[in-house]
């Protein structure tokens, strides 16, 4: 009873939050567009990432309450992969610019163009999430590779194996045991100010699990 207080509290909680933040961000947006002053700019941008920042853990709480009480279904639709990749792309490569990252992809659906039966939105929360992490922790000038190939197919399912690699420090053995645990974070680096929530690998498993896959790390 209790641990099912503390998460409808979270969720809740959460939840109320993200109105008012959104507001938040919303007027950050106008300021920007209507004061030149360039330290005012500084100040709007600064509270403007801080409340994406925090809106972004609100929706990993979120997302971890509803995985954790089993209330997430996935919703396959019809979906072009090439689309979804370039959605990703889209999405990392100012990240990777933005710290001289060298973001290489090869994918199969670059050379033969094919769709899926998948919940694109899931798919792509996992992808991202892990593409972020591995940006996060990668140094200035370094390399982040995503791969994907079909590894097997039956007449009922696609088998895609999916490998994200970087060139940071990683992981010690130590905390690859409790990396998937909500809320574990690895104390050895401290290359990343902004480390997060915690909750990224652990909704990123849940939702592989969900999937009917498997993930793992070396």
């Amino acid at each position: 009873r209790s641990s099912n207080a503390k998460s409808d509290f979270l969720a809740r909680m959460s939840h109320d939050m993200r109105t008012p933040l959104t507001t938040v961000i919303g007027l950050c947006d106008i300021a920007l567009e209507k004061n030149s002053d360039s330290e005012y700019q500084q100040y709007f941008r600064e509270i403007k990432n801080s409340s994406i920042y925090l809106h972004s853990i609100l929706n990993d709480i979120l997302d971890m309450q509803k995985l954790t009480s089993g209330t997430i279904t996935l919703h396959p639709s019809i979906c072009y992969q090439q689309e979804t990749a370039d959605t990703v792309r889209a999405i990392i490569q100012p990240l990777a610019d933005k710290k001289n990252i060298h973001f290489v992809t090869d994918l199969h659906c670059q050379d033969n163009p094919c769709y899926r039966c998948i919940d694109t939105t899931r798919v792509q929360q996992i992808i991202i999430n892990l593409l972020n992490n591995a940006m996060k922790f990668t140094p200035e000038g370094g390399t982040v590779s995503w791969k994907s190939s079909v590894a097997g197919q039956t007449d009922d399912a696609v088998m895609i194996t999916t490998v994200i690699s970087d060139t940071g420090p990683g992981m010690t053995p130590e905390f690859q045991k409790i990396m998937y645990e909500p809320f574990s974070q690895s104390h050895d680096n401290t290359m990343a100010s902004n480390a997060g929530s915690g909750l990224g690998l652990a909704i990123v498993k849940k939702l592989v699990d969900l999937m009917g896959g498997t993930i793992t790390c070396h």
